[in-house]
């Protein structure tokens, strides 16, 4: 078996239940701030819902990775289906009904799927606002990352750091009815080139349902 980590936290259900409870109250003092030297690939934005406060100052979505997609082991859920990189191992052993894993037994580099049942009209904006006050890493809360166009769909991206100096980048949105996640799991040994390479093709190959 590969030398993964465990997962830091259960996932999406508390954070889904926060966001629900959060919805249009609450103090924004707590809020990270966006990363001053974060920029992101120029595009689009997509619009957030109407009456919503976008938790960071300007969230900007692109539209296009600029690698080719994954191809490696498929991944499947109700909401999308995604690929993971060549090389990669789909852990199905470890996933379930509302998780998948996929990992790489060589590099130190693993990616959780999540995809939760929520209830309907949930926001990109308060799934994130929930997001950024529930989870926690080991050098504090999440950096915020500008969003991504994900095969026509924004999704939040928020950054952090685990045990061993792991890179963690998330990437979450409300989607038909489920809370979907995406989250990668990266070893410093891994040059960032490479990590950025990894995550921008796994995202690259998802498709929406």
């Amino acid at each position: 078996m590969p030398n993964r980590p465990a997962l830091r936290r259960a996932l999406l259900p508390t954070t889904v239940t926060l966001a629900l409870l959060l919805v249009g109250c609450g103090s924004e003092d707590d809020e990270p701030t966006t990363d001053p030297g974060t920029s992101a690939t120029s595009g689009p934005s997509t619009p957030s819902a109407p009456g919503s406060t976008t938790p960071s100052e300007d969230p900007t979505a692109s539209s296009t990775f600029p690698v080719p997609a994954a191809d490696g082991p498929r991944i499947e859920s109700d909401a999308f289906t995604a690929h993971l990189p060549q090389g990669w191992m789909h852990d199905k052993a470890n996933s379930s009904d509302t998780v998948a894993l996929g990992y790489e037994p060589g590099i130190g580099a693993d990616v959780t799927f999540g995809y939760y049942p929520t209830e309907p009209g949930l926001s990109l904006d308060d799934y994130e606002r929930a997001a950024l006050k529930t989870w926690t890493y080991d050098d504090g809360k999440p950096d915020i990352r500008p969003r991504v166009d994900v095969d026509g769909v924004e999704m939040f991206h928020h950054t952090g750091k685990t045990g061993s100096d792991r890179t963690v980048e998330v990437f979450g949105v409300p989607y038909a009815g489920l809370a979907v996640e995406v989250e990668f799991h990266l070893s410093p040994s891994i040059p960032r080139r490479e990590q950025r390479r990894l995550i921008e093709s796994t995202l690259a190959s998802i498709q929406w349902k």
